[in-house]
């Protein structure tokens, strides 16, 4: 079964950063720090080290930002790509 890696990873990059926006609107809908908003960076993924580039937050602190949700997505697209291109070039020898 042939797995098409550029389009998983970016769904898995989605669905965690969905799932890290319902996390920190669950507890006084995103405002303040607490355990919630840790939770939601540590769980974002690849993107919390983009905003972590850009300064935009800190560990204690998430806020969603559509910039670099899209960056985020497109790290693992870009890592799926590079990966499908690895596995068939592999796959010939």
């Amino acid at each position: 079964m042939k797995h098409r890696y550029y389009i998983l990873f970016p769904i898995f990059q989605l669905c965690l950063v969905i799932t890290s926006t319902l996390i920190d609107q669950s507890i006084d809908k995103g405002h303040g720090e607490g355990n919630s908003q840790i939770i939601a960076n540590l769980l974002s993924n690849v993107e919390f080290i983009v905003k972590q580039l850009f300064k935009y937050d800190d560990i204690v602190n998430y806020n969603f930002r559509l910039n670099t949700a899209i960056l985020g997505i497109l790290i693992w697209f870009l890592i799926g790509l590079l990966l499908n291109i690895f596995i068939k070039k592999w796959s010939r020898r």
